[in-house]
């Protein structure tokens, strides 16, 4: 059985939900881990717990419960300095830990699935519409500026007033692409396989020349919920 057949199995997505979400809680908490707080080790914990259970397909519910927890607190008592990696844990880990309780009905983990499916691609799309609505990333010194820097970027400051034309086609095909990537999945079928692996591959890419580490789990972390949806619900799906 191939690996997208298998995607279509609600337990099989929900099981690499869960450790690529622990994976990626590991990688979120251990950054925390520099600042002494008594809750980043218990994050790293917990995460590394999350995958244990997952792959076992025991009792994942009480690591989930704990990440969960965590991610509303930091939510909710971070004045500034989140991003999105951790607003996509905070869109995945309690709807997935609330129907990974005991008591959940049974079929609650496909409203997650859809929930956080569509939380996706309004994500890819939110960014792409924010992107072209911007001067700075429509004539591509945008991007030129970010790798220009230190925190974000290849610290190149020779870099922030180039008007080289690679830096406006890496502008416009990133918009292009956050755009079509969310179409890709809704449209399903055969363009799914493609979706994922150029969705990956964009993360991947973003953590190497940018050095945001965290997005690239946690934002694949969502891709078998987008997978699952794409299968029974996309537009060429069979």
């Amino acid at each position: 059985m191939s690996l997208i057949s298998e995607a279509g199995s609600a337990a099989f997505c929900a099981q690499s939900t869960m450790v690529i979400a622990g994976l990626a809680a590991v990688i979120s908490w251990v950054d925390f881990a520099h600042l002494r707080l008594p809750r980043a080790w218990l994050g790293v914990l917990a995460a590394l717990a999350l995958v244990a259970t997952a792959l076992a397909s025991t009792a994942e519910w009480v690591p989930l419960l704990v990440l969960a927890v965590l991610a509303i607190q930091v939510a909710r008592t971070t004045g500034f300095g989140l991003e999105g990696s951790d607003e996509m844990a905070l869109i995945i880990l309690p709807p997935l830990a609330m129907a990974s309780l005991p008591i959940a009905p049974s079929d609650s983990i496909k409203l997650v699935f859809l929930f956080v499916a569509a939380q996706l691609m309004l994500a890819y799309l939110a960014s792409a519409g924010a992107k072209a609505a911007g001067a700075k990333w429509r004539n591509g010194t945008a991007v030129a500026q970010i790798l220009s820097t230190r925190d974000y970027g290849l610290e190149r400051r020779d870099l922030f007033e180039s008007d080289h034309p690679l830096f406006l086609v890496a502008a416009w095909g990133t918009i292009a692409f956050e755009f079509a990537l969310p179409l890709a999945f809704l449209l399903g079928g055969p363009l799914l396989p493609f979706a994922l692996v150029a969705g990956v591959t964009f993360h991947i890419g973003i953590a190497m020349t940018m050095g945001l580490n965290r997005f690239l789990l946690w934002f694949v972390a969502a891709y078998p919920a987008a997978t699952w949806v794409s299968l029974h619900y996309g537009v060429l799906a069979r």
